[in-house]
C-alpha cells in the first residue's frame, strides 16, 4: 500500500469511527487540539497522519492501536525474517564501500549468486 492510499484508507477509518460514535468533525478536533479544517484533511487522507496522532485517534475511540490500524487494512506487524535482516545488513555494508567499480563488482557477483546462471 502507498503512503497516499495508506493515509486515504487511515483517514476513512477516522471518519467511520467518528460517524459510528455520532462526533463532529469539530468535537475531535477540539478533544485533539486542532481546529476541524485540519480535522477534515485527516479524514480525507491530504494530510499524514504521525503514529503519536494515530495512538491519540484509538484512545479518543477507545479502540487498539492495531486494531484502529486494521480498520485502515493494514495487516498485522510481522517480525523481519532473518533473509530481510541478510538484505539489509547486506545493503549498509555494500553502500559504505567508497571505491565504485569495487561496489559494483561486488553487486554483479551477488547477482550472479543469486539467479544462479538466470536472468537478473
Amino acid at each position: 500500500m502507498t503512503p497516499k492510499k495508506f493515509n486515504r484508507a487511515l483517514g476513512a477509518a477516522i471518519r467511520e469511527q467518528r460517524l459510528v460514535r455520532g462526533l463532529t468533525m469539530e468535537a475531535i478536533a477540539q478533544q485533539l487540539g486542532f481546529t476541524h479544517q485540519q480535522q477534515g484533511k485527516y479524514e480525507h487522507g491530504q494530510n499524514a497522519c504521525t503514529a503519536h496522532l494515530a495512538a491519540k485517534y484509538a484512545t479518543l475511540f477507545g479502540i487498539s492501536i492495531a486494531a484502529f490500524y486494521e480498520l485502515a487494512g493494514m495487516q498485522e506487524y510481522r517480525e523481519p525474517s532473518a533473509t530481510d535482516n541478510d538484505a539489509f545488513l547486506a545493503a549498509r555494508y555494500v553502500s559504505r564501500i567508497p571505491d565504485e567499480k569495487q561496489r559494483s563488482a561486488l553487486i554483479d557477483y551477488i547477482r550472479k549468486l543469486a539467479y544462479q546462471g538466470g536472468e537478473a
